[in-house]
């Protein structure tokens, strides 16, 4: 098996999730975008992280956790694959 490939299970399991979380973020800003209310699209609540840590939410500051969150997870990926990515050439 080549090492490179994920069996036909694992990639479509991976699909799965992608698909699912792109429908979910699409329905949470087509609700915000009706509703105006910032809450559901809330990293934190998307992680479904607020139920362990309530505050997290009710915080005067939740937004900008969330999106400090967001950008730091985002760099961390983008180096963590990047560097894995140039390893292999």
């Amino acid at each position: 098996m080549n090492k490179n490939k994920l069996p036909n299970y694992v990639g479509a399991f991976v699909k799965l999730m992608v698909i699912s979380s792109v429908l979910n973020l699409i329905s949470l800003v087509i609700y915000f975008l009706k509703t105006g209310d910032t809450t559901p699209i809330n990293f934190f609540s998307v992680v479904v992280i607020d139920l362990l840590y309530p505050s997290l939410l009710t915080s005067p500051f939740a937004g900008l956790y969330s999106i400090m969150c967001v950008v730091g997870l985002y760099f961390l990926l983008y180096f963590f694959f990047s560097n894995e990515s140039r390893s292999t050439r």
